[in-house]
């Protein structure tokens, strides 16, 4: 596909400068520089997903319903009734 893009005259040297330290065309280099931020901007909405997904059951927190909080509680503590407190000293 082709396009047009119109870049500032004060960027284009820049630009230029860039793509010819990186031993590639203006056109591959903007390709490049796309490309990068694409990617970047897709890990910072990853890593932002990971945070929001991390911090999911603090929005929950204190809305469950009793009685499944209750039965939770009923099993953890039956797990916690067989532990020798003996054997953690």
């Amino acid at each position: 596909m082709k396009t047009t893009v119109d870049i500032p005259d004060e960027l284009y040297p820049q630009i230029a400068a860039a793509s010819a330290a990186h031993g590639v065309s203006v056109e591959q280099f903007i390709l490049m520089a796309a490309q990068c931020n694409i990617e970047q901007s897709a890990a910072a909405g990853d890593a932002a997903m990971k945070e929001a997904e991390a911090l999911a059951w603090w929005n929950s927190f204190g809305k469950a319903d009793p009685k499944a909080v209750a039965e939770v509680q009923a099993i953890v503590d039956e797990e916690f009734s067989r532990v020798d407190p003996e054997g953690w000293e």
